[in-house]
């Protein structure tokens, strides 16, 4: 018994020393890489028995170059045998070369598979046809019901707009009705473009005609000038000067706002709209603009408005700050929202500011009121709105001139 335990420990030592010189030899590259393994089954096998994840992915689409459709049936019986530990990304590697000679097989193969991998297998697929031929994808998933068909949606546009089919998936996006999912996918299409440089976004934008259907024209522009916004305003900015007078681009200006500000100096954004002739989409855009840099960073939003000098451009941005600080204080609020020189936003803003004071403080409300000689059916409206709807508010505040 002893002699059998003191073989099986020796046996042991022995086969651990091996797997350790193994391990060495292939560090060191004496080690047959899987490439050395007889067909393109035996290549993907070694591969994804690799655990280090740069040579297994490198061996892995090294074997997939050599993919066809003589050899495709055992390398699936090889990919389902060893598919414990598979990642999503290298079951697109697996798609993207089983597309380029049959994506219906792949494609088949991925809705055939049961339990909840189905879903991953067929989102790959579809990227991976979409890629080598977006139009055959779209004609494949027409077929397919309503709800499954909605799931690729965003694996066909991801797919598409790798493909380089520009032209194409455009058309296909404004075939649609004005979404949310819509800009969402015009924005997958802009991530590829900006990559070519500002002017190829630029260039796409520009070429929506005007009597492209469901609202193309103006979404494009506004997506595009804030993605041109987020990598360099400069090209936001001359984007839309050289459109400003037509009505498609207003609503990009409060886009170009929003990203200027998360990514850029808050400063010059302001220094650029206030340069702007003014407009309602200005006004939104100050707005809008100072709305996200108060939440990004509500100290340098309140130094700067409290060291520029008022004026009618700076009235969005006064009526923003009065509205934050009417939750700390209702009285300094109110005396901001009163150097508002616009005098129906004026009375927007103060309106509500001074129903809130008034349920929190009345006698102090109604002082202020009667200090601004504001009348006594205004004040009642303010203060028991229920009882006095309709009321007119322009005396509502002097305004700072």
């Amino acid at each position: 018994m002893k002699w059998f335990l003191a073989t099986i420990w020796v046996l042991t030592v022995g086969a651990a020393i091996g797997v350790g010189y193994q391990l060495a030899d292939r560090s060191s590259g004496s080690m047959p890489p899987p490439s050395a393994a007889r067909g393109v089954q035996g290549r993907i096998s070694n591969a994804l028995r690799d655990r280090d994840v740069l040579t297994r992915t490198y061996y892995f689409a090294e074997a997939l170059q050599d993919l066809d459709a003589d050899n495709i049936g055992a390398a699936v019986a090889v990919f389902e045998a060893q598919r414990v530990g598979v990642t999503e990304g290298e079951v697109r590697l697996f798609m993207l070369a089983w597309c380029r000679f049959d994506p219906n097989g792949a494609l088949a193969w991925a809705s055939a598979w049961p339990g909840r991998w189905r879903s991953t297998l067929e989102r790959v697929a579809i990227y991976a046809w979409a890629f080598r031929d977006p139009r055959g994808a779209l004609d494949a998933m027409s077929t397919m019901e309503g709800v499954r068909r909605q799931g690729l949606r965003q694996s066909l546009v991801s797919g598409w707009a790798r493909s380089g089919d520009t032209a194409g998936l455009t058309d296909y996006l404004f075939s649609r009705p004005a979404s949310s999912e819509r800009s969402k996918f015009v924005g997958m299409l802009l991530a590829e473009l900006i990559q070519k440089g500002p002017r190829a976004v630029r260039n796409w934008a520009e070429s929506v005609p005007a009597d492209a259907p469901h609202q193309a024209q103006a979404t494009a522009f506004r997506l595009a000038a804030g993605n041109l916004a987020q990598s360099d305003p400069s090209h936001a900015s001359a984007l839309f000067e050289a459109h400003q007078e037509f009505e498609y681009a207003q609503p990009a200006l409060e886009t170009i706002a929003r990203r200027w500000v998360d990514y850029h100096d808050p400063l010059e954004l302001f220094a650029w709209l206030f340069g702007l002739p003014a407009s309602e989409a200005r006004s939104h855009a100050v707005s809008a603009g100072f709305s996200q840099w108060w939440d990004a960073s509500p100290r340098g939003a309140r130094a700067w408005l409290q060291a520029e000098p008022p004026s009618e451009a700076l009235d969005p941005a006064l009526a923003v700050f009065a509205r934050q600080e009417s939750r700390a204080s209702a009285a300094r609020a109110i005396e901001w929202a009163d150097r508002i020189h616009d005098e129906a936003l004026r009375r927007r803003t103060m309106t509500p500011i001074l129903r809130q004071w008034g349920r929190r403080d009345r006698a102090a409300a109604l002082a202020w009121m009667n200090a601004h000689s504001v009348p006594k059916d205004v004040q009642r409206e303010i203060l028991n709105p229920t009882e006095t709807m309709g009321a007119e508010f322009s005396t509502l505040g002097t305004g700072s001139q």
